[in-house]
């Protein structure tokens, strides 16, 4: 054999340990981050990084109230949600970031609201919140 194949091999056998190493490692994170939760379903990586911290931008059930009293009338999902910010106070003392994560948590309240048959869609593509 020549000594280009021989270093070849050699190299290939290195990589394959190192490759090992790797692979135990991350079975052992992986195992370190999953977490037992008391029904006994395993939660993977459910924890916050530090320093960041839930925003919750509606109270229970009222981004659900909020909407019906808004959407009487058939109401464009970007009008409705523009309606939704002028109603909280806090809406424009947010940054631009925190406003575009207001208006994509109310763009998805109003798609669980129309699953969940609180609000109709129509057609048009227009919500209400009677049919």
């Amino acid at each position: 054999m020549s000594d280009a194949l021989l270093t070849m091999i050699h190299q290939h056998a290195r990589l394959l340990k190192e490759l090992e190493v790797v692979n135990r490692a991350l079975i052992q994170d992986s195992h370190k981050l999953a977490r037992v939760s008391r029904n006994g379903a395993a939660k993977v990586g459910t924890a916050l990084p530090r320093g960041s911290k839930r925003r919750s931008w509606y109270e229970r059930g009222e981004a659900i109230e909020l909407m019906k009293k808004l959407a009487t009338k058939p109401i464009a999902q970007a009008d409705l949600v523009r309606a939704m910010a002028a109603k909280k106070p806090k809406y424009k003392t947010l940054s631009t970031a925190d406003q575009k994560r207001f208006q994509s948590a109310t763009y998805q309240a109003i798609a669980n609201a129309i699953g969940a048959k609180k609000l109709f869609a129509g057609k048009d593509g227009l919500v209400r919140s009677v049919r």
